[in-house]
């Protein structure tokens, strides 16, 4: 019999996507899985979506607000081997559970991470699956990856169990796991066959609103942990040369490619807002 996976999925909100989510996963061809949903307070139909799965899935309901407690309330009963999250907004591929964590089941990896395709394709949806693309580009590394993406990612049990969320943070809690997991000497394989579709932000206030988050709590985590400064590429739009050279290289993203031009001035001024902001937040 094949070890035990626990697939963990928060959700607030997101009757729109949560039952072609569901519906993906609990698709899935391999023999031995649970299903956990993490309700964090929905106002809307999330709750009865996955109550019309039955037994099937598993649903836990959080109060504490945020992403981190709530897939720390999932940690808590899941009974796999390995734990695997993603998102109530992503499509599992057919075969994304086999793949993403074959390589933990064959003691090939501690950890996973794996790819996604957009699933909308509207100009703000393709931006970012463009950006995505090279970052994960920047932060690869041969087979291994200095990144985690809960909306398709897997972990050793015990190690996750061990290690949890960060629950003071709203945002980037899985940014905040990847530099505890390199501190700890634990690589991060980068599986890009396994695959979900993501309907990423597909609008401009969407866009301003994300990236200033991320760019908030990003610099709320190197505050919290300045022992990890020295660690990610991310930390380098931080950097006082990357903020002098912006005008200067927005300028030049003008010329070169003025189609991606408008996401690149939404991301890159609202990401550097929010990290100013968060050293006037106590």
């Amino acid at each position: 019999m094949k070890p035990m996976i626990s697939v963990i999925i928060p959700v607030y909100n997101g009757a729109g996507t949560l039952r072609a989510c569901l519906a993906s996963v609990l698709a899935q061809a391999h023999p031995s899985f649970e299903v956990i949903v993490v309700d964090n307070n929905s106002t809307d139909t999330s709750a009865s979506i996955v109550i019309s799965f039955g037994s099937k899935v598993r649903c836990v309901r959080e109060p504490k607000q945020g992403r981190g407690a709530a897939r720390n309330a999932g940690i808590a009963v899941a009974v796999g081997d390995s734990i695997v999250f993603t998102d109530c907004d992503c499509i599992a591929s057919p075969d994304w559970l086999s793949r993403l964590t074959q390589p933990l089941i064959a003691g090939q990896a501690l950890a996973a991470t794996g790819f996604h395709d957009a699933a909308a394709g509207n100009y703000w949806a393709r931006q970012i699956q463009q950006r995505d693309c090279i970052y994960f580009n920047r932060v690869r590394d041969g087979d291994h990856i200095l990144h985690v993406d809960t909306k398709n990612f897997a972990i050793d049990g015990t190690l996750m169990r061990a290690m949890l969320f960060d629950e003071r943070l709203q945002n980037m809690e899985d940014y905040d796991l990847c530099l505890r997991l390199t501190a700890a000497g634990v690589p991060i394989l980068f599986t890009p066959d396994a695959v979900v579709a993501h309907h990423h932000r597909s609008s401009l206030r969407t866009v301003l609103s994300t990236n200033f988050s991320r760019g908030f709590w990003i610099g709320r985590i190197h505050r919290l942990h300045p022992v990890y400064h020295a660690v990610p590429p991310m930390l380098e739009s931080f950097k006082i040369w990357n903020a002098v050279s912006l005008p200067l290289w927005l300028l030049y993203q003008l010329f070169r490619h003025p189609w991606n031009f408008p996401y690149l001035l939404a991301s890159e001024i609202s990401w550097r807002f929010g990290a100013v902001w968060q050293f006037f937040k106590v």
